[in-house]
């Protein structure tokens, strides 16, 4: 349930009680902060299963060319990306 107020939307979570004579008990919680927490950690979450997936490709693939598609891949799909690339820099000041 969403009510408005002048400056802001407040979310709440609405929940009504039946009592045995008729009447109703309804208890109202504004849930804004919930949501907001919620969705970080879902975030936060997806994230790090993203770096957990791309520390696999470290650990299990020794072949340079696949690692680094693997991570432009991992990395393409976290931030929904056209185009990505890696550049390697050596020591002899290469690209």
């Amino acid at each position: 349930m969403k009510s408005t107020a002048v400056e802001a939307y407040e979310y709440m979570s609405v929940s009504f009680f039946e009592h045995l004579d008729g009447t109703y008990l309804c208890i109202g919680k504004a849930v804004n902060d919930e949501i907001a927490l919620q969705s970080n950690i879902l975030r936060k979450n997806r994230e790090l299963e993203y770096i957990n997936q791309i520390n696999a490709s470290l650990v299990s693939n020794w072949d340079i060319d696949a690692l680094l598609d693997n991570i432009i891949k991992r990395i393409d799909y976290l931030f929904n990306i056209k185009f990505g690339g890696i550049y390697i820099y050596d020591d002899s000041d290469q690209w």
